[in-house]
């Protein structure tokens, strides 16, 4: 499976960083995040998950029940679903 998350700033930069699965791809997004948060010149950003298609194609990612990366944590290194 090949998965890599998509992250935009400011409405206008892109930049993409391949993870190897879910937990790396949930620690990618919360160490960008932070970062990102301690750069004033960045007011807006979001993240996707993508996966790799079998057509070959990059396309967001969810799991079986249609959730996406941001309703996933790490507590204590260990993945979890975010209870709502």
């Amino acid at each position: 499976m090949k998965l890599r998350i998509y992250n935009i700033i400011n409405f206008s930069e892109e930049s993409y960083y391949n993870v190897e699965d879910l937990s790396d791809a949930v620690k990618t997004i919360d160490d960008l995040a932070s970062a990102q948060l301690k750069n004033e010149d960045i007011t807006d950003n979001c993240f996707f998950l993508e996966i790799f298609n079998e057509d070959n194609e990059w396309e967001n990612w969810y799991n079986e029940e249609g959730l996406d990366i941001m309703s996933y944590e790490l507590v204590d290194g260990v993945l979890k679903l975010i209870e709502e």
